[in-house]
């Protein structure tokens, strides 16, 4: 088995297009990794049961037992979100015997400059191993890089690894993987679903493109090439039924595209020349043509409907009588128009400030106290429960429950120690464990949280219930370099990663 040795290249995703690896294992299972998408492929042979070779059964390696460790071989790759820094990432892997036959100690140190020979196994009869079918698919973890990657709708929710869509829809036996979506050539930027139909979603990339998808279908129906990244793609309704794509690169302006018509994107006219560039927009849910911009410059742009007015480049903090400045505030991380008030708006800044603005009167309503020592890192609010919204933390996996009544949280709940990626609220139907809780626990509504983790794990936590209908601890985030089976176990397959992590997998089970 060889070796990759990974050059020096200033862009990841140049070398990750150059490098295609498929491993074949000693046994029945073979397995192959994802342009960049961190996802592995497991399958086996489909052969007739009837002409199956009978014969003994194959031993492991001497030496090799089920605490046989795991050889690692690493090169340092430079970071991918700052060239100054460095991380190790893996590059191959192999399982070695130890000498004696025993266990080494974990502080023991272990060479891995002599890698043991593979074992020459019989040769299968050429009857046998026909073709390959797909078993099951290692979803990769969600992509920690941008914002806006994950999407509910209805029974179903949709996240954003580095170059793939996955959707999982709610079936009989729980939450299954229905959809991949995978044409995206870089990374993807962000993905919204149609506000009515559920087989439509659209996505932006590093690529310069926007897609309107098909998710039952898993193919693009649309798509357009642009000069410049389109950072952030929405759906803007137009009409009772009718909706247009809508975009925006980190310059902006924000642009419509009509799609179904195979139309070129314009400028939205009620827009005006940006003081700062977008990091974020928002269309209202319920009132078309109301539109919020967030700045990188900590301000915000507001378009109205004709009835209220528009306000461009406004930074909230200057109406508070604590003076908060923009410099304090940093950049925004939340932008989210209130579910059941037209005119009230949800802003997160990095700086920790957490408010409720009324976009008529131009003012702050609510400053939200949030903990000195809490950076937050997402927001949202939850539908079917009015007035509530989630906060999560960025250093730890805090999830705080919010009116917008309250200045102070309602409750918190510790869901892991990695810190939150991004928040999303999701439908559920209640049940009767629903309200077989405590009085205490009676006013948190019976919804459900989709939860992105900075490790790539994947969520849903039931807010009511305090316990997780869907949990994917995590995922590799990055390109999988290599994979391999433990020798005398099949069941287990281990797997090393750009993103410098190395774990091992139970094949059914699909847990690490």
């Amino acid at each position: 088995m060889s070796y990759l040795k990974r050059p020096d290249y200033d862009d990841i995703h140049g070398f990750v297009e150059r490098v295609e690896d498929v491993l074949l294992s000693e046994s029945s299972w073979s397995t192959s990794d994802s342009d960049c998408s961190g996802c592995l492929h497991l399958s086996k042979e489909s052969v007739n049961t009837e002409d199956v070779f009978v014969g003994p059964p194959l031993a492991p390696p001497d030496g090799v037992s089920e605490q046989t460790p795991l050889v690692t071989h690493a090169t340092v790759a430079r970071d991918k979100k700052s060239a100054s820094s460095s991380r190790i990432s893996v590059a191959g892997l192999t399982w070695k015997k130890l000498s004696g036959g025993g266990c080494r100690k974990s502080s023991d140190s272990v060479s891995s400059n002599t890698p043991i020979k593979p074992r020459v196994l019989p040769q299968k009869p050429l009857h046998l191993g026909r073709m390959l079918r797909q078993r099951d698919l290692l979803a990769a973890g969600a992509q920690p890089w941008n914002k806006n990657i994950c999407a509910t709708k209805n029974r179903r929710f949709a996240y954003a690894a580095t170059l793939v869509i996955y959707v999982y829809e709610e079936a009989a036996g729980g939450w299954q993987l229905c959809s991949v979506l995978a044409e995206h050539r870089k990374t993807i930027t962000s993905l919204a679903w149609h506000p009515r139909l559920e087989d439509l979603m659209a996505s932006s990339s590093e690529d310069q493109t926007v897609c309107v998808w098909s998710v039952k279908q898993q193919v693009v129906l649309h798509a357009i090439s642009l000069c410049r990244c389109p950072i952030l793609v929405a759906w803007r309704p137009l009409s009772a039924t009718r909706e247009v794509v809508t975009f925006s690169t980190a310059r902006g302006p924000v642009q419509l595209w009509q799609h179904q018509d195979s139309a070129q994107p314009v400028p939205y006219g009620e827009t005006h020349a940006y003081r700062g560039g977008v990091a974020l927009f928002r269309w209202h849910p319920s009132i078309s043509g109301r539109l919020a911009v967030a700045h990188t410059d900590a301000r915000i742009s507001l378009y109205g409907d004709g009835e209220s007015g528009n306000k461009s480049n406004w930074f909230p903090g200057n109406d508070l009588a604590s003076d908060c400045f923009e410099s304090s505030a940093g950049s925004i991380l939340g932008l989210e128009w209130a579910l059941c008030s037209p005119d009230f708006l949800l802003l997160c800044y990095s700086g920790g400030q957490l408010w409720l603005v009324d976009t008529v009167a131009f003012m702050v309503v609510t400053e939200f106290s949030v903990p000195s020592s809490v950076v937050l890192a997402s927001v949202a609010w939850l539908p079917q429960a009015p007035g509530v919204f989630v906060s999560g933390d960025r250093d730890k996996g805090i999830l705080r429950v919010w009116t917008a009544s309250k200045r102070t949280p309602m409750c918190s709940y510790s869901l892991k120690n990695m810190g939150f990626h991004e928040l999303c609220g999701a439908c559920s139907s209640a049940t009767s464990d629903d309200y077989q809780v405590s009085r205490s626990d009676a006013v948190v509504p019976a919804v459900s949280v989709l939860c992105l983790f900075k490790d790539g794990g994947v969520g849903l936590y039931q807010v009511r219930r305090k316990h997780w209908i869907f949990n994917r601890e995590h995922g590799h985030t990055e390109t999988i370099f290599d994979c391999s089976f433990k020798p005398d176990n099949c069941d287990l397959l281990a797997t090393g990663s750009f993103d410098g992590s190395i774990k091992v997998w139970r094949v059914d089970s699909l847990e690490a």
